[in-house]
């Protein structure tokens, strides 16, 4: 049986009283719409209606639960500090001079990379909100590179950490861009990573290999800005007089022979350590021997001080 409406026809009286309450919501709707807005499925249950924002269909025996995107098993895996941190394929070797000498820096932004006192030989103890303000470097996969002082470690999160000497790096949430280096010295545990002052070359006058200063080094002054960057290439000496692990070189030998000294952060590595001088300034040795430079060498290549003394000898590694 079809019902033929009309619109706005009170067709409600006491002799339909018996007619389902469903009837009477269909009049209402027929007086209030175009005849053109609404369908009558078998059911009596409206197949499509006006969206009233736009005017298009709404598929009403569809769910109104927007279907979750599939889940990036990968991204899933992926810890809150992975999320925070500078992921990075590439390796963070790149050395910038700063202020303070000589520092790593990593990404697009070049931010300066940072160590952790706290931290132990491949293992990372900034976790949680350490993390957020010191953003792990974190890379794609396991490091086997031919550069034997980057390796990746594991953090707790199962996570991929860049690590130099085996020293989990960070960058700091401070530093914006650079030659920043707001971190270094913070809670006096982290510092700039930075490379090794020093090189091996050959030297022709001796005819061998001998051990160099490379870069810009620490000047032994509290002030961490006053370095000396005039000694690139200068020779570096042991004393006989020392004993391995500690400077028996001190006040005025100190002027003719200055230790090489190391920055605070600075960690030691196969033949290299850093010593603590009586004077609780940091000096790198070799083989535990500590390192010098002679005031008597002229430059790159000289060896002036070879033998002086009888004491005094370049360091052939």
């Amino acid at each position: 049986m079809q019902l033929h409406l009309k619109p706005c026809l009170p067709i409600m009286r006491s002799s339909y009283r018996h007619v389902l309450l469903y009837t009477t919501v269909l009049v209402l709707v027929a007086c209030t719409s175009d005849p053109g807005d609404i369908s009558i499925s078998a059911a009596g249950a409206p197949e499509s209606v006006l969206n009233p924002g736009d005017g298009s269909e709404v598929d009403q025996n569809s769910s109104n639960q927007t279907e979750p995107a599939a889940v990036d098993q990968t991204a899933q895996a992926q810890s809150g500090s992975q999320l925070l941190g500078n992921v990075t394929t590439d390796i963070p070797e790149d050395v910038e001079e700063t202020a303070i000498g000589s520092i790593f820096v990593s990404g697009p932004s070049q931010l300066a990379v940072y160590t952790y006192a706290d931290d132990a030989d491949g293992q990372s103890n900034c976790l949680s909100s350490c993390a957020e303000t010191w953003p792990p470097l974190l890379a794609n996969e396991i490091y086997s590179g031919e550069n034997p002082l980057f390796s990746t470690i594991e953090r707790d999160d199962r996570s991929l950490q860049w690590a130099f000497k085996n020293r989990p790096l960070y960058s700091y949430r401070g530093d914006s861009g650079l030659n920043e280096i707001n971190g270094n010295g913070l809670d006096g545990k982290w510092f700039v990573a930075r490379p090794d002052p020093f090189e091996v070359v050959e030297n022709q006058g001796l005819g061998q290999n001998i051990l160099v200063v490379r870069g810009s080094v620490n000047a032994g002054i509290n002030e961490p800005s006053i370095r000396t960057t005039d000694i690139d290439g200068d020779t570096l000496y042991i004393y006989t007089r020392d004993v391995p692990g500690f400077s028996n070189c001190n006040a005025g030998c100190a002027e003719d022979w200055p230790p090489l000294y190391a920055d605070q952060g600075a960690v030691g590595a196969g033949r290299f350590s850093v010593i603590t001088r009586s004077s609780g300034q940091l000096q790198w040795a070799h083989d535990g021997w500590p390192l010098y430079l002679y005031v008597a060498d002229s430059g790159p290549g000289d060896t002036s001080g070879e033998n002086v003394g009888g004491v005094w000898f370049v360091v052939a590694p």
